[in-house]
């Protein structure tokens, strides 16, 4: 089974290309951040190059991750956003159709709400997957904590090794997330290839409510540091999707402290092998 994975240098890609490497026939593709030198430079805005890495290495699955993953740097920039977040997806569903490719579309918990441009672009590109004709599959984290190959992305775990590296960072107290474990969209992705779930679409995360104040904290505590505090007035409400269809999936751990303790271990091969 091959699996062409666009955005193999994101966050998530970067551990999910890791995860997969010795379980499927892998190809990747990076923009900017080569974070495996066995990545390949592609510009998703040239559709040539689109299709001709699909002809010439013709995956059984796309794995499309190469979005703008937040709409943090929305503001005069809705033009890339239509471009990356919209358009992309356009062109790999025409693709995926006319090659009998099927595709799994990690998209965003921002497509239920969408509160913003960025959410209303997911939104309607998990429409247009939902148009592929060979099968589709659409997963939807929330705030993903978890360690990366990839960790120039300020995202909550980031932050956390920076202040364990002595760059101390502020966590922010009023935004109430229900996090997505990065391990478990690997877990996700690989029981519905092996399984061959298709047509279909999860919200992944675990039903824990916690601010990034907290999860920096009970991570933290056990390398002996506290969390600096901050409150950006963040008020996104909970998610009502159910969580309890992810148990379906068998995703382990499911428990809140126990993913806390898999990230601490985590953190701590990533220290000591640097």
């Amino acid at each position: 089974m091959k699996l062409l994975i666009l955005g193999a240098s994101s966050y998530i890609g970067a551990r999910l290309f890791n995860d997969l490497s010795n379980k499927f026939d892998l190809v990747g593709t990076y923009f900017n951040n080569q974070t495996d030198p066995r990545l390949i430079r592609l510009d998703l805005n040239n559709k040539a190059d689109i299709e001709a890495i699909i002809t010439l290495h013709n995956p059984d699955i796309i794995i499309h991750l190469a979005n703008y993953s937040s709409s943090r740097n929305i503001a005069g920039n809705e033009a890339n956003y239509q471009a990356l977040n919209l358009e992309v997806t356009k062109t790999l569903v025409n693709l995926a159709n006319k090659y009998q490719k099927k595709i799994i579309f990690v998209s965003s918990m921002a497509s239920v709400t969408k509160s913003n441009l960025y959410g209303q672009l997911k939104a309607e590109s998990e429409q247009l997957v939902k148009g592929v004709n060979k099968g589709y599959f659409i997963l939807r984290p929330s705030a993903v904590i978890g360690v990366s190959p990839n960790q120039k992305n300020n995202k909550i775990t980031d932050k956390i090794i920076a202040t364990i590296n002595g760059n101390r960072q502020s966590f922010d107290t009023s935004w109430l997330l229900q996090p997505t474990y990065i391990g478990h969209i690997t877990q996700v992705i690989e029981k519905i290839i092996n399984d061959n779930v298709w047509n279909t679409e999860l919200s992944l995360y675990i039903n824990h409510p916690a601010t990034q104040y907290q999860i920096a904290s009970d991570t933290l505590s056990n390398f002996g540091m506290d969390a600096d505090q901050i409150d950006l007035g963040i008020n996104i409400p909970l998610m009502s999707d159910n969580a309890e269809e992810v148990k379906k999936y068998g995703v382990s751990p499911m428990v809140y402290s126990e993913i806390i303790q898999l990230i601490v271990k985590e953190i701590k091969v990533l220290v000591q092998n640097n």
